[in-house]
């Protein structure tokens, strides 16, 4: 269901929230509706399977509902989603841990569950296809534990503290994989995001942590520009650089083509909460 305008301004997630813990009933409506394209989103990104991803979509907003009003303001809303979303992954991993793996490609979604901007000409689609399937590829590569870090921070945009509330770990464990996990995508992006079709010489020093560090604020003043000169004057620690910045921005672009839900998922959705009990309907 689209969400509709509350007195002609847009409320915020905490005033949703805020409303809804009161026993809004609309606000609650207009919250989990709001809710489902990221969670929908991280569940076929964590799971990389669409009925996973349906299943954990719908077992969270069921949890949010049914469970806000104990919510005690620990952390940021988007925080406590995620952290329930990501528990109904692990007890998804654990369920199929020894069932013969179902791995979907995202980038074989139909094109009617992705959000278009405007008219796309055949030659934009099939680029768009091929680093979104680059991306795809390279999640699938990635361990749990870097692929939860690098979604989390660089597709769903939480900040590295809020990364290390939802996992449980220190801020410092946190960057520290996803420094390793930013640095395995960028190897498998590398040659289509800089368009020379194959990988290029590697870096001369560990300029792709660095400059990973220096994108977290842990690296500026003095050390930024030296290492700047540096990358300025090497040509292969520039290809890696490049190839990280873009890597990102595809990251951040894939989360915007992949911002809403299927109508066929809503559909199902809706009838789980209503024979779950829920007072919802979104």
């Amino acid at each position: 269901m689209a969400e509709k305008i509350v007195s002609g301004a847009r409320p915020s997630d905490e005033q949703l929230f805020e409303d809804a813990r009161g026993n809004d009933r609309r606000a609650m409506e207009l919250l989990l509706s709001r809710l489902q394209p990221s969670v929908y989103r991280f569940g076929l990104k964590m799971c990389r399977n669409d009925a996973d991803a349906q299943d954990i979509l719908q077992d969270t907003l069921l949890a949010v509902s049914r469970n806000i009003g104990g919510f005690r303001g620990d952390s940021s809303v988007s925080t406590w989603v995620y952290t329930i979303a990501r528990s109904f992954c692990i007890k998804k991993r654990r369920r199929s841990k020894f069932a013969p793996a179902q791995i979907e490609s995202l980038a074989d979604v139909d094109e009617s569950r992705r959000e278009q901007s405007g008219v796309e000409s055949p030659d934009r689609k099939f680029e768009v296809r091929q680093m979104e399937s680059a991306l795809d590829g390279a999640l699938a590569e990635l361990d749990v534990k870097y692929r939860e870090v690098f979604v989390l921070r660089d597709v769903e945009g939480l900040s590295a503290e809020e990364v290390s509330q939802v996992m449980g770990l220190s801020v410092q464990a946190v960057k520290s994989r996803l420094h390793r996990a930013r640095d395995m995508v960028r190897l498998r992006m590398e040659p289509l995001v800089l368009g020379i079709g194959r990988s290029v010489a590697p870096p001369c020093v560990d300029i792709v942590k660095k400059y990973s560090q220096h994108l977290e604020g842990d690296i500026t003043g003095s050390v930024c520009e030296t290492m700047q000169r540096h990358v300025d004057g090497c040509e292969a620690c520039k290809h890696a650089c490049d190839s990280l910045r873009k890597t990102l921005s595809a990251c951040r672009d894939s989360a915007a083509r992949y911002n809403s839900v299927p109508i066929e998922v809503q559909d199902r959705l809706r009838r789980f909460l209503q024979t779950s009990g829920s007072k919802v309907k979104i």
